[in-house]
């Protein structure tokens, strides 16, 4: 420390507002899904936006996304992808790239891994 300057106070720092609780039956419910009908969902959450990918038991890939911003704006997205066959999933996947997502992202809408669509799009 440089002769003559007082040491900084720290704060004690604000904690974070815990993340609301998400009921999954009435998320899905918006979409005429049942979670009996879910074979397979991920929730992921931060703050203002929640994401559930999920893959049905008739094999749908299903993602929705909600966003909560501020003054009450709010906004929500679904994407339902049934996959038919490769040639159809490296199609979406080239379709989605055009758009400007990321692999992961892709990834994430058609319901397989990073790899998967990294291999789709040198096809």
């Amino acid at each position: 420390m440089a002769k003559g300057t007082k040491p900084r106070s720290t704060l004690p720092a604000k904690p974070l507002p815990a993340p609301p609780v998400i009921k999954v039956e009435n998320l899905m419910a918006n979409l005429n899904l049942g979670t009996g009908e879910l074979r397979d969902y991920t929730i992921t959450q931060k703050p203002g936006h929640t994401t559930i990918t999920a893959t049905t038991t008739d094999g749908q890939h299903v993602r929705v996304e909600k966003y909560n911003g501020n003054n009450g704006f709010s906004e929500g997205s679904m994407s339902v992808f049934v996959p038919g066959s490769i040639e159809e999933r490296r199609d979406e996947a080239r379709r989605l790239r055009d758009t400007g997502l990321s692999q992961t992202a892709i990834a994430d809408r058609l319901g397989v891994s990073q790899k998967t669509i990294s291999n789709d799009l040198t096809k």
